[in-house]
């Protein structure tokens, strides 16, 4: 908690409520990927540094993921594939640190999807795919 007549704003959200008369604002602290991104980029730089890969594909638009590209680039140098989705704006962040980007083509998902009954096991894909 703030001590009285100080203010702790975060940069996107001021509680309205609180705005107008305030002698304080309160932070507010907003998590919901629960650290996915964190991961991934550990992994990502792990595995650089293992030297498991010589070039690492990320199908993302997380300018978080910039950092752990740029390390996998640059410090390990191994190429960095930018896989976007058709019709996405990529961010720029992501773009500077790619060796290369595509875009991924609706044909190349349909040729890709399993069938609807895969084959020596009782699983089958939803309908809906």
């Amino acid at each position: 908690m703030a001590p009285p007549n100080h203010h702790i704003r975060e940069p996107r959200h001021v509680f309205r409520h609180m705005a107008a008369k305030a002698t304080s604002v309160a932070f507010r602290l907003k998590t919901e990927e629960k650290g996915s991104d964190v991961n991934l980029a550990v992994h990502m730089v792990n595995d650089a540094w293992s030297q498991d890969y010589e070039c690492l594909a990320i199908i993302s638009n997380d300018s978080d993921l910039a950092e752990a590209m740029r390390i996998v680039k640059h410090e390990r140098k191994r190429k960095v594939a930018l896989i976007a989705m058709p019709k996405q704006n990529i961010a720029n962040k992501l773009k500077t640190q790619a060796t290369f980007v595509r875009t991924a083509q609706h044909v190349n998902f349909k040729k890709n999807q399993l069938p609807a009954t895969i084959p020596g096991t009782p699983y089958s894909k939803p309908l809906d795919w």
